[in-house]
């Protein structure tokens, strides 16, 4: 497949007083050999106030306010919207309505520049307002070459039983050879439930279900998997009892067999390419659904510190949804976020970079308006927003009813740094580096591991030393006594005046 496709619009929502309307097919696979350039954005001429509007897009919008394109309507929790280029995605702009995936994928890079938005706004209906889920996941995958991740090898050593290692030997051990540490078979099984309605009655059954799925719907699943075992091996890198304390090698093992350094040939196989993000940039679920970023070939740019971003730019988990992020190089915020509102887990692993929390502003107010949900009966709820505040790296949650939620940051040849806009965890964190900087600016609700402890000024030493000067000062002092010279006798002296002698003759 070659070839470009530049300011493509597939889908609009209008809004007709404060009311929005969504016009578009369901989920939808865009294609393109090469570059995908401006997609979903909307042009600059043909898009008036009132009258017929044509966007550039299969449909036109009679009267009302044209607001913004690029929009896709699931109905289903299988539906997926894939949007792939073989080699950039620049400036892209889709949103997702209902449940299901988009996936958005490139072989080199994904530059959204300061405009370039994903968003998953949630069910248009039934939604639960307690929990705020059943959206769409969102997923950007960068630099994964032509051939993208090997989801095959991984689920054919991950996902069989019979893969599991001794765990009386070391990972590292002859009898171990081609095993790991967990297989992902009763996971597997759940999930096949869960989206597809398969009962599988044996892990061989599962499998072979899984197999006959379509490479997108597999790459689904290998994804959670995936990062599963990336936190399970950041974990038992501070875990003191594991057989694998202090060392990174079981996430190691799952990344060279994701993205294999050759092919079958034994030909070398390049991953080159960046997510860069800044100003309003940013990827959004706002009521549900996970987002996952895998930037496998390069850096992973979140925020710039010369561009002060909107409220709503970042990566924002506002419903129950986690955030994972994988990047070969560096993740880097600027003055932007990387937060999850409502009780999701937040995951970062750099291969040979660091993790930089940023310099943002901790007053900036992350604002989400409050959603009118109705049922099937036409009854009316208000699911309430939540107020967040701050920039850098959070889980929160800002009222008690939220549950807490993890962060695991991982950094195995580089260093953690919360700098000045800090890391929040409202649940347990784990941190896992060369080196964690501006640890002081690290707030925790729940266990904390790899934080350095701060210094501790031993008072008792101090003490001691301030005894034993004084103890010299008065030894001088008494020695200064002793060898001072006496003063010498001073002689008396006597007047004697002579006033006369006497009346004798």
């Amino acid at each position: 497949m070659e070839g470009d496709i530049y300011r493509m619009a597939f889908g609009m929502t209008t809004w007709d007083g404060l009311t929005p309307q969504y016009i578009s097919s369901g989920s939808a696979t865009i294609r393109a050999g090469r570059d995908i350039i401006n997609f979903g954005t909307v042009p600059a001429i043909g898009c008036g106030l009132t009258g017929p509007v044509d966007c550039r897009g299969s449909t036109q919008i009679f009267g009302g306010a044209f607001r913004t394109a690029g929009l896709v309507v699931h109905n289903d929790p299988r539906d997926i919207t894939l949007i792939s280029a073989g080699r950039d995605i620049i400036y892209g702009n889709m949103t997702v309505a209902g449940p299901g995936n988009l996936i958005v994928e490139a072989g080199r890079n994904v530059y959204q520049g300061d405009s370039g938005r994903f968003t998953s706004l949630g069910p248009l209906f039934n939604l639960t307002p307690e929990t705020r889920n059943g959206g769409a996941g969102i997923s950007v995958l960068t630099g994964v070459g032509a051939g993208g991740p090997n989801y095959d090898a991984f689920a054919s050593l991950y996902l069989n039983p019979a893969n599991r290692a001794d765990p009386a030997f070391p990972l590292v051990h002859p009898n171990n050879e081609g095993k790991v540490v967990h297989t992902y078979d009763a996971e597997l099984t759940t999930w096949l439930s869960d989206r597809y309605g398969y009962k599988a009655e044996s892990p061989q059954a599962a499998l072979a279900y899984f197999d006959a799925l379509s490479p997108i719907e597999r790459g689904i699943f290998v994804r959670l998997a995936y990062y599963d075992e990336l936190k399970a091996g950041g974990r038992e890198y501070n875990e003191p009892e594991s057989p694998r304390f202090s060392s990174y090698l079981r996430g190691r093992n799952a990344i060279s067999v994701l993205f294999p350094e050759k092919n079958a040939n034994g030909e070398a196989i390049s991953y080159t390419g960046d997510l860069t993000m800044f100003g309003g940039s940013g990827v959004r679920t706002l009521f549900g659904g996970n987002v996952e970023l895998m930037v496998a070939g390069g850096q992973t740019l979140i925020g710039v510190g010369s561009v002060v971003p909107p409220s709503t730019a970042g990566v924002l988990s506002l419903g129950s949804g986690d955030i994972d992020i994988f990047s070969l190089n560096s993740v880097l915020l600027g003055q932007s976020r990387v937060f999850t509102t409502f009780g999701g887990d937040l995951f970062i692993w750099s291969v040979r970079g660091d993790i930089n929390a940023g310099r943002g502003s901790k007053s900036t107010a992350v604002y989400q308006p409050p959603r009118r949900v109705y049922d099937v009966y036409g009854n009316v709820t208000l699911s309430p927003p939540t107020q967040n505040t701050g920039a850098g790296i959070a889980t929160l949650n800002p009222i008690p009813e939220i549950p807490p939620g993890d962060i695991d940051l991982i950094a195995p040849l580089g260093v953690i740094d919360a700098g000045e806009a800090g890391i929040r965890v409202s649940g347990n964190v784990n941190l896992a580096a060369l080196q964690v900087l501006n640890a002081a600016n690290i707030q925790v609700q729940g266990e904390a591991r790899g934080i350095p402890l701060p210094p501790v000024v031993n008072t008792a030493a101090l003490t001691t030393a301030s005894s034993a000067t004084s103890a010299v000062v008065a030894e001088v002092a008494k020695m200064a006594e002793r060898v001072r010279p006496k003063p010498a006798d001073i002689p008396v002296i006597v007047s004697v005046r002579l006033l006369g002698f006497g009346t004798q003759p």
